[in-house]
């Protein structure tokens, strides 16, 4: 761990936690109470790291799909008065289709956490009749990556 340091691969605050989640399985480990499962299933990857090419792939298989639609990978333009425009890589969910997925699949939640109340829903559907409502204006380049 150390030497991932000295050579940049870690920060000394990713040292320092890798250290202590190292030190909390020791101590579960001597006290009779680590559970080896996960560890042994990421310790197979890539056939053991025979194949390193094939970790990625390994534990997307062997992990739960997370049940949300895809997340999009876009390029994010931005300007500044000195230093010019820069670019950064950011992921989103389109609102729509995560609120149509919550909707469709975990009805009590949608209900729960996203509608304060029939009535607010009702107003907003009015409000949105016919195309006229909220205009959102976003004043950032995008582009799909």
């Amino acid at each position: 761990m150390v030497m991932k340091w000295a050579w940049g691969e870690r920060t000394p605050q990713e040292l320092q936690h890798e250290a202590a989640l190292m030190k909390g399985g020791l101590e579960n480990l001597m006290a009779g109470g680590l559970d080896l499962t996960l560890l042994n299933m990421l310790s197979e990857l890539g056939s053991c790291g025979a194949n390193p090419q094939h970790c990625h792939q390994d534990l997307l298989g062997r992990l739960p799909r997370p049940g949300l639609p895809s997340m999009k990978l876009l390029k994010l333009f931005m300007g500044h008065c000195v230093f010019g425009v820069t670019e950064a890589i950011s992921g989103i969910i389109w609102p729509h289709e995560l609120f149509s997925h919550v909707y469709h699949y975990h009805r009590e939640a949608f209900f729960t956490y996203l509608v304060p109340s029939m009535d607010t829903l009702k107003n907003f559907w009015d409000q949105v009749k016919g195309g006229q409502g909220y205009i959102i204006r976003i004043m950032i380049v995008l582009r799909i990556v």
